[in-house]
Parts: C-alpha cells; structure tokens; sequence
C-alpha cells in the first residue's frame, strides 16, 4: 500500500476530532471528506447514479426542454431557451452551437398540440422520469428510503417544471436588462457606481447556478435540509461547476485528435461527456450538503453506518420519551424532523427506529408532508418493559426464538431470565412515568 493511499484510507481516521486544534480538525474532515468522495466514486453508487441521470436525460430533454418552451411561451420569454442552454453547454466551446442547435431544432419540430392525449401523457412522463431519477438519487445521498405520497411527488413536479423555467427566465431577463439599460449603461459611466454594476452582472451567472442547486438540494429530497447546509452544497457544487467548466473547455479546444477519429460522434460524446460531469457535480454538492448538516458522520470510515442494538434501544426510549412530554404538553405530533433536530442523528437512522416502533404498534403516523407520529396507545398504558421486548424482537416472530430445530435448553433459560429481569425492573414503569419525572 502506497504512503499516498495508506494516509486516506487508514491515518486519516485514527484522528481524535475532540483532541486537535479547529484549523487541523478542518482539514481533517476536508480529506475525510475527499476519500468518500473517492470510494462514491470509485466503488459506491455516486457515479452509477451520474450515468443513471444521463441516459435519463438523453431520453427527456427534448420532452422537459418543449414544456418549458410552452411555460416560456406564455410569459413572453421563449426566445431566451437558446442563450440558456449556450452558457449551459459552453464548455463544449464551438460546438455549443452546434448541439444547441440540433437541440433547438428538436424542440421547434415537436408540436405539443398534434401529439394528442396518449402523445401528451408520454411527454409528461419522460419529464416526470426524470425529476423522479433526480429525486432518488438525492433520497439515496440523505439515506431516505420512504418515498413521498404519490399526490404529494406529482404536485412538487408539476410546481418545478412551472416555477423552474420562470425563475431560469427571471435570471437571464435581469442580466440582459443590467447589459442593456440606458440607465444601466448611465451608471456604467460612473466610475465609482460602473465598477459596482459591472461586478454584480459578472457574478450573476454564477449566483443562479448557486440558487438552482440551492433550490434542488432544498425541496426535491424527501427530508428537512437545513438551508445553511444546502447553501454550503450549493456553492461548492458551483464553483466545482465553474472549475470542471474551464478545464473542460481547454481539453475541448485541444481535442481536435478526437474529432478526427470520431467525426460526427466527436459532438455527441463531448455531450454525453458534459452531462455526465454535471450530474456528478450536483451529486457531489449534495454529498457536501449531507455532511455539512451530520459532521459527526465524517468521523466514522464505514460506508454504511449501522446502530448497535444498545444504540437502538436507547433511540427507541428517546424518540417515545420526546413523544410522552409533547402528549403531556399536548402539543402532539411529533415530527421526525424534530426528532432529528434534538438527537443530532442522521434521518435514516431515526427513520429505521420509528419503523420498528411503528411494527410494533407503538406508534401511529399522522398524514402530513413530512412524517409525524403519536403514540399508538395512551402513555400511562405503555409499559417500559413492551418497548424493551418490543425493540430486542423486532424483525422476528418471537416464536422463532424458542423451541423447534434453534432448542438449546440452557440458551432458554438465559433467555427467560433475562425477561424475567426485564419484567421485575421495568414492568411497572409507564411512558408517562419518566415523562412527568423529568418535568417535576
């Protein structure tokens, strides 16, 4: 193993965060941060989700890009489709224009209104696939298995694909408008006030690619992202954008090899190139996002980070107990949301404890956007020692642990013991009990 690898892989994580100074500690968690992105990429599912989002969208951006045209359309601002996807594909150099075009060509040729109701259905759906892949792959970052309700999913995209192009519009319709103005251009002449104006027009680009990942990191995964945390994702993802841009451009512009061996297709792979390494980088931002919001999880090497049954069962306690005060204060449900918040835990562990406590019906959830629970009984009825039994089964039948083929007569008796124990200690204490002993 090379010095190289075996500083990442192993040295990395033998650092105490808790004993080294703040600046040390930043960079710690920067080359942490470098070698998960590395094993995403390498062995893990960051680059097949990439791909995955590209062969999407090879399929839907004709079908996505003629929606917005019609969006566009109403509000006077379809003209401005091409320059979007210019400074989109610029990196792409001289044959920005010759995609764009071909692209354009597409989207002028497909005649929304002559494709009727079965044509117009299949159009919405390769858009909506695509928001969906989109949504799935951020899901899979922030370790979210539960999908939202169909309702609810269809709402948030037909809501993207109409604000979307209006806000891209707005965008571009204000950097014009502070180009073209006569007032503008009046102020420009000011020195003290031109600098100023020149500077905002110049970073306008790059302040709405923040605001599209910002906005993507924000609403379309199934959890609560905190915006500071979303921020953070959103303006690395766009200065790593603006990075890979340039340097993209250059490899571009000394390809001419390239074009000689594929012709035609040079275009097509460049293309396939730019997407792939936009979707990466988005993916990227959102990793930042993750880890920004749970640092504690920078501390933990393992890809996958699984609770120990002692870890499980203090979760479990938690999560009621929290659920017990807000009963007594009567200002039940509770959100997962809030319980995240106050156990400092990643979503998808609290999402695993509340499904166990939802099998084993001490919980119920309430309808809402996000999920929220309250007890599936009245909490001077729940006993400690049913959770306790209830958290150490889960995922079993109870039966399956004694008698039959697994009978080993003195494993038993611990077993019974340990129950025994459980029941003399606990079963007498009620959810209610500790919520109102902490409160007197």
């Amino acid at each position: 193993m090379s010095s190289l690898s075996y500083f990442f892989s192993q040295r990395i994580w033998e650092f105490d965060l808790g004993k080294v100074s703040p600046l040390k500690g930043f960079f710690i968690k920067f080359f942490r941060f470098l070698y998960i992105v590395y094993r995403e990429f390498t062995l893990g599912q960051l680059n097949l989700r990439a791909m995955g989002l590209v062969y999407t969208t090879l399929l839907s951006l004709v079908p996505l890009l003629a929606v917005v045209f019609s969006v566009l359309k109403a509000f006077g601002g379809h003209e401005l489709i091409r320059p979007l996807l210019l400074r989109l594909f610029e990196p792409l150099g001289q044959n920005a224009h010759e995609v764009v075009n071909r692209i354009m060509s597409f989207v002028e040729n497909l005649r929304v209104g002559v494709l009727g109701f079965v044509g117009m259905l299949l159009l919405l759906f390769t858009v909506i696939s695509l928001l969906k892949k989109i949504e799935d792959a951020l899901n899979w970052i922030w370790r979210v298995k539960k999908q939202r309700a169909l309702v609810r999913r269809v709402s948030n995209y037909v809501s993207i694909i109409i604000l979307g192009p209006i806000l891209l519009f707005s965008s571009v319709a204000l950097s014009t408008t502070i180009k073209k103005s006569t007032l503008i251009q009046g102020f420009l002449n000011k020195e003290a006030i031109g600098g100023v104006i020149v500077v905002i027009s110049s970073v306008m680009p790059f302040i709405s690619i923040i605001l599209t990942f910002f906005l993507i990191y924000i609403f379309i995964p199934n959890v609560k992202v905190k915006p500071r945390s979303a921020f953070v994702g959103a303006a690395v993802a766009a200065i790593l954008w603006h990075f890979i841009g340039l340097v993209f451009a250059e490899f571009v512009a000394t390809a001419n090899k390239y074009t000689i061996i594929y012709s035609t297709f040079a275009v097509l792979i460049l293309f396939i190139i730019w997407l792939y390494l936009g979707w990466f980088v988005l993916l990227a931002g959102a990793e930042i996002a993750y880890y920004h919001q749970y640092p504690q999880f920078l501390s933990v090497k393992e890809e996958h980070v699984l609770m120990s049954n002692r870890m499980r069962e203090r979760v479990s306690i938690a999560i009621l107990y929290l659920m017990a005060k807000k009963a007594i204060e009567g200002t039940l449900p509770l959100s997962i949301n809030e319980i995240v918040q106050k156990l400092n835990l990643p979503f998808h562990l609290v999402q695993e404890v509340m499904d166990i406590l939802q099998k084993s019906n001490l919980v119920i959830e309430t309808a809402g956007e996000f999920p929220s629970y309250v007890p599936a009984h009245d909490i001077g009825t729940i006993k400690m020692n049913d959770i306790y039994k209830s958290i150490r089964t889960a995922g079993q039948k109870l039966e399956s642990m004694t008698g039959g083929p697994f009978a080993i007569e003195p494993v038993d008796e611990i077993m019974m013991k340990i129950d025994r124990a459980i029941d003399s200690n606990l079963g007498k204490i009620t959810l209610k009990d500790i919520a109102q002993d902490e409160q007197t």
